[in-house]
């Protein structure tokens, strides 16, 4: 019974790493990509030195938070990880208004540099997104899986336990 949870979460916790790796590379690509605009373009400068800003501070954050293993640290305390799911929701939401920016700047200025940076923007994303509905899920099954398995122990246990007339039996036999 002991050793069900790791091996059902053996793949679990791989995938989780490789969604902390996709997470930060396409962070970083945000990154890039807003330090490219602000170069080259002086369209809404602000907004997006403002952008450029929000995502280097939550990539530090993301860095923090992930340091172990692609875990959440357990010496976290429950506000700071509930406040890290959070800034993680806002972000996809920034990130995905940066990717509509980018096409819409694409449209106008066309730059092989700006469809690039378009192209691994929306992949990065989606790709993010589609892996974060997947662990979910995931984690959900095995969670599943790892109680019936429990219980089904549980109740093999107590079928196997002699009840107090039988051991008062083979006791006086």
């Amino acid at each position: 019974m002991k050793t069900t949870k790791p091996h059902g979460n053996e793949f679990f916790r791989g995938l989780k790493n490789f969604y902390t790796i996709i997470g930060a590379i396409t962070q970083l690509v945000y990154i890039c990509y807003l330090a490219y605009v602000l170069k080259n373009y002086d369209e809404h400068f602000t907004a997006n030195a403002i952008l450029l800003a929000l995502s280097i501070v939550y990539f530090i954050f993301f860095l923090i938070m992930r340091r172990k293993n692609g875990r959440l640290a357990r010496s976290t305390k429950r506000t700071v990880r509930h406040a890290y799911r959070f800034s993680k929701l806002i972000m996809n939401f920034v990130n995905l208004f940066i990717t509509v920016q980018a096409m819409i700047l694409t449209s106008k200025n066309f730059n092989i540099f700006s469809i690039v940076f378009v192209l691994i923007m929306f992949s990065s994303l989606s790709g993010k997104i589609l892996l974060e509905i997947i662990l979910f899920a995931i984690e959900r099954r095995i969670t599943r899986t790892v109680n019936k398995v429990n219980r089904g122990f549980e109740k093999i246990k107590m079928r196997a336990k002699p009840s107090e007339s039988d051991e008062q039996i083979s006791t006086e036999q």
